[in-house]
């Protein structure tokens, strides 16, 4: 009979690596976020109060709600251009199958509140990442984009697809849509 561990064996350094990420959130940003996140939301705050730090950077409560609101914004927009380049291929006649990219689509039923431990998380994997020289360009941001939709929408189309989610300026949309994913690149390859 084999040996209950031997799955734990065969991935040793996947769990210690995931275990090493968990420990360095608890430990740096953990307290901080999660204090913030049991404060009654009740009353009024103060938008320039800091709701959590870590060494080297922290975050106001009105820079927390603005990263919030762009993680929904990607997600959602992610979410639609997947829909729209999978319906393509489904029209052509194939089988869409999930592209081999990072997905950071916000689970349906996600409670705000892991949301917003996620959004921190990701801004301090994001400033560690730069600092250890990670770089994420316009043209990997731009192939990200053609890999999540299938290979199978303009760049006209995603600017039409970003401006039916969020009305407002196209440059400014295309600016928080890539300064939202280059953040979501850059944290997810340094973690």
């Amino acid at each position: 009979m084999a040996s209950p561990f031997r799955y734990f064996r065969k991935h040793q350094k996947a769990f210690l690596a995931v275990a090493a990420v968990i420990a360095i959130f608890l430990f740096v940003i953990g307290d901080s976020v999660f204090r913030y996140i049991g404060q009654s939301s009740g009353g009024s705050r103060d938008p320039s109060s800091q709701v959590t730090s870590w060494k080297g950077g922290a975050l106001t409560f009105q820079e927390l709600e603005v990263l919030s609101q762009r993680r929904y914004f990607l997600s959602e927009f992610l979410r639609r251009l997947q829909i729209t380049g999978a319906k393509r291929i489904i029209a052509e006649g194939g089988t869409p199958v999930p592209p081999q990219i990072p997905n950071f689509v916000i689970q349906e039923g996600t409670p705000s509140e892991t949301v917003r431990s996620n959004v921190v998380m990701t801004r301090v994997l994001a400033e560690q990442g730069r600092k250890a020289g990670i770089v994420v360009s316009d043209e990997l941001v731009n192939q990200y984009l053609r890999e999540a939709s299938f290979r199978r929408i303009t760049d006209n189309e995603i600017l039409g697809l970003m401006q039916r989610i969020r009305q407002g300026d196209p440059k400014a949309l295309e600016d928080q849509l890539f300064s939202g994913l280059r953040e979501l690149l850059v944290g997810n390859t340094f973690g």
